[in-house]
């Protein structure tokens, strides 16, 4: 028979029993993480594990200035030799302590540069690995350290990859509670500026949105200067609120940007929001190519353009700016949507060229090598969501080529825009508000019926998940009971508690 629990306490001793707990529960409180998940994000520089390493330093991860557009007061870069073989990972450890508020299925991305050479596909990757992550049912898994890479050249990109000529997405699942991830050295060259991981199910963000959640600066452009640039597009592309835009012939021709008048990428400013591709590649004879350059011509190619549309509503205006970068002359180049799920930008090859679906400009032109050129496009013909834009030159016996999104001065844009509060409207569905002050951010431990699928052996997929499980739990009440046996061990003449269960 269990005995009576009648232990009689004063409640200045009750106060002191729960000071007791709290203050062995202290060191769990204290071991608390570097950077804290907010509204679905968490972030931090990439700089800020070596500055945080024992001694201040982490070997062959040098903190550097030298290359522009970075965040922060530096960026970090891998001056140690490859280590492309699994089994040499781990080489210049750094580890970025994280809490996670709302447990969910977490994407990562992180802000890094090709720092060394002249290739999109050396000196882009880093080895990384989420002790505490779970793999995502659906979701390509991770097992240990894992190469983890981008393939743009010429500027700082938000882009990780893992798995090559596949280009799956970084994604595992995070218990609330504190997490860590490791990074360490793969390829010399890699330059890291900074790491955030985002709540994938809830949040879908651009590399501008990335830029404005994080704080990362951007170049600004002359609010007059953007009133060139509409104008010198035609009347055809700006304030035009027809619905009957459908036909390619009424948008007009492609015309020439001023020199020296660019949209920021990811900018949206006096209702033009500029929207760089989020992925872009040129296919000749079904085969697949993901260069500096997206070819036209001479060869029948077809580059391909993917944007995301998503937040954007109520589209009064749009066009594709492109640069000619090699080549020229007199040639048809067509604008037209394409299949939006017939390719991806690390795909090795396709079975045929995606379809085109809707022709939307067709404009014949004597195309400038080095000038860039805005091509006007039907609004109302734009679904706000992913779209693929195709754009193919005819009768060009001579080589054409457009710069990539690589380029990052030049890559193409789509421009869109809206009535009076057009920009405010976009912010507003894309950016999340900041949580509620008021508001209990206490970490809640998910339902059942929330969490996702484990592993077969139920472990995950590289050590514990912080969260705990039943074990946790005894652990806790052991360390809530002892208190209690203290004041037992005072108390031996009173009756009272002699067990705690």
């Amino acid at each position: 028979m269990p005995l009576p629990m009648t232990l009689k306490i004063s409640r200045k001793v009750t106060v002191s029993l729960a000071a007791s707990i709290l203050a062995l529960l202290q060191p769990s409180i204290a071991r608390s993480a570097d950077f804290t998940e907010s509204g679905g994000v968490v972030f931090f520089e990439a700089e800020s594990a070596v500055h945080n390493a024992p001694g201040g330093a982490v070997t062959d991860w040098s903190v550097r200035d030298e290359l522009p557009n970075f965040s922060g007061g530096s960026y970090i870069e891998w001056t140690g030799p490859d280590f492309f073989d699994s089994s040499n990972a781990g080489q210049g450890l750094l580890t970025y302590s994280f809490e996670i508020i709302n447990a969910g299925n977490y994407e990562l991305r992180w802000r890094t540069r090709i720092a060394k050479g002249d290739s999109n596909t050396e000196s882009n990757d880093s080895w990384v690995r989420f002790p505490s992550g779970v793999n995502i049912v659906g979701e390509q898994p991770m097992f240990g350290w894992t190469k983890v890479f981008m393939g743009h050249f010429g500027a700082w990109f938000w882009d990780a990859k893992m798995v090559d000529h596949t280009g799956a997405n970084v994604r595992q699942y995070f218990s609330a509670g504190t997490h860590t991830m490791e990074v360490s050295g793969r390829s010399y060259g890699h330059a890291i500026d900074k790491i955030a991981l985002y709540k994938v199910d809830e949040l879908s963000l651009s590399p501008f949105d990335l830029d404005s959640i994080t704080g990362t600066p951007q170049a600004t452009i002359d609010a007059n200067q953007l009133d060139v640039q509409n104008s010198a597009s035609g009347e055809g592309n700006s304030g035009n609120t027809s619905t009957d835009q459908g036909s390619a012939n009424d948008q007009g021709a492609a015309t020439e940007v001023p020199a020296g008048v660019r949209y920021t990428p990811g900018e949206c400013v006096d209702d033009r929001l500029a929207l760089p591709a989020i992925a872009d590649i040129h296919v000749i004879e079904s085969k697949v190519f993901n260069d500096p350059v997206l070819q036209l011509a001479p060869e029948p190619a077809q580059s391909l353009m993917r944007f995301d549309l998503a937040g954007v509503t109520a589209l009064t205006s749009a066009e594709l700016q492109v640069t000619i970068v090699s080549g020229g002359g007199a040639a048809r180049v067509v604008t037209s949507l394409a299949d939006a799920t017939a390719w991806q930008e690390y795909a090795s090859g396709l079975a045929q060229n995606p379809a085109s679906v809707l022709q939307l400009n067709s404009s014949t032109n004597v195309w400038n090598s080095g000038a860039r050129y805005a091509i006007p496009l039907p609004a109302s013909d734009l679904p706000t969501a992913e779209l693929v834009l195709s754009v193919d030159a005819v009768d060009a016996p001579q080589q054409l080529q457009i710069a990539s999104r690589e380029e990052s001065t030049e890559m193409p844009l789509l421009i869109v825009g809206g009535d009076s509060g057009f920009c405010d409207n976009y912010l507003a569905a894309v950016v999340p508000d900041e949580p509620d002050e008021t508001v209990d951010t206490q970490p809640v431990a998910p339902d059942d019926a929330q969490e996702p699928a484990r592993p077969d052996n139920g472990q995950a997929n590289q050590g514990a998940s912080s969260g705990g499980g039943s074990g946790g739990s005894v652990s806790i009440w052991f360390w809530l009971c002892l208190p209690l046996f203290s004041l037992m061990a005072k108390a031996k003449s009173a009756r009272g508690i002699r067990r705690c269960s």
